[in-house]
């Protein structure tokens, strides 16, 4: 049984508990496929292991997490998940939506969801989405007929070259700016 529980520590650890598991201080269902909290003095980016299916009611509320990857096996993100985290970017792997819940980003300043090329309408009741187009080890923001880089994949080498401009499904566009966080 779980004896007690803190929010707000850095993770969470588990003893001879049959209902709940931490791996690597996120507090997860037994068997792993519900995230059931994530720890808010946890910082920077974090990506949800493929295999868990739901995020619980407010699992990353008051989160110091500013970056998470979520896998294409989500298919249900529980009321209020991110509320009043300082989340800023989410990226969707999966071209389907999951189900979300009431208020799932309430007390978020600013959230910009990344999902797949070709799905945006897929997301489209999730607020300010962006399509994320990968090549080479880059990933592209797509507005309109310009592009801007907005990370790197982590096998990218340290010396990266910029294209002017990418061809995308027979459309070129061209590359204009690169994020602060590249």
């Amino acid at each position: 049984e779980l004896e007690s529980l803190s929010v707000y520590e850095a993770s969470f650890s588990v003893s001879n508990d049959h209902k709940y598991t931490s791996v690597d201080g996120v507090l997860y269902s037994n068997s792993g496929s519900e995230l059931a909290v994530f720890p808010a003095k946890k910082q920077g980016r974090f990506e949800i292991s493929d295999g868990v299916t739901t995020i619980w009611k407010g699992a990353f509320d008051s989160s110091n997490l500013t970056y998470l990857v979520i896998p294409g096996s989500i298919t249900n993100l529980k009321d209020e998940t991110f509320k009043n985290s300082k989340i800023t970017n989410i990226e969707f792997t999966s071209d389907m939506a999951p189900t979300i819940g009431n208020d799932v980003f309430m007390g978020c300043m600013y959230v910009r969801i990344r999902v797949p090329y070709g799905c945006k309408s897929e997301y489209e009741g999730f607020g300010n989405v962006m399509e994320i187009y990968y090549e080479d080890g880059i990933q592209y923001s797509i507005r309109n007929s310009e592009v801007d880089v907005v990370g790197f994949s982590s096998d990218c080498s340290n010396n990266v070259v910029l294209p002017r401009s990418i061809e995308i499904s027979g459309a070129s566009y061209t590359v204009k700016n690169m994020a602060d966080s590249c």
